[in-house]
């Protein structure tokens, strides 16, 4: 079937009933762009304007549309891990030997972790990929108090005024 018999025997009602019961607006508009085309037989630059697209991108809908029928407007979800290192599980296994030191009171050094991810991707990491990813697995950086919570500058000031006193060095 040519192009223009496919817009003219299009059906607009189908169309009509996806665009109210849509919820999506990225799905809302490409339906609208073939929506457009098929009632009021616009070209494609109006549509564009209309919707925002491109008018490459309203070509690929339409296109889309006359190969795939209603399919072409289930929208696959953006995004996605492309440029992960190290999927999850990975990311556990690699804590997992880190965790039996901490719980044992050693104290952990983003180097060392650091060092075996390197090992592990067989590349150069920056030290913010270690941070995240500890952060994303709910470890937090726990450093030693710089003051007791219970000290008290008047103790401490009459400790160094009376200090000397029972101090035999002094």
């Amino acid at each position: 079937m040519k192009k223009i018999e496919f817009w003219q025997n299009c059906d607009t009602k189908s169309l009509e009933i996806l665009l109210s019961k849509t919820k999506d607006i990225a799905t809302f508009k490409n339906i609208q762009a073939v929506y457009l085309k098929a009632k009021y037989n616009m070209n494609a630059e109006s549509v564009a304007q209309i919707t925002g697209f491109s008018k490459g991108y309203v070509w690929q809908i339409h296109s889309s549309y006359r190969n795939n029928g209603q399919e072409a407007f289930v929208l696959c979800k953006k995004g996605g891990a492309y440029h992960i290192n190290l999927d999850a599980r990975q990311e556990k296994e690699l804590l997992a030997n880190f965790i039996d030191k901490s719980d044992a009171g050693h104290i952990l050094e983003v180097s060392q972790i650091k060092k075996k991810y390197e090992e592990l991707t067989a590349r150069p990491v920056h030290k913010s990929v270690v941070y995240r990813m500890l952060a994303r697995h709910g470890w937090r950086k726990i450093a030693p108090r710089t003051s007791h919570p219970k000290n008290s500058q008047v103790a401490m000031a009459t400790f160094k005024k009376t200090s000397h006193k029972w101090c035999k060095m002094a």
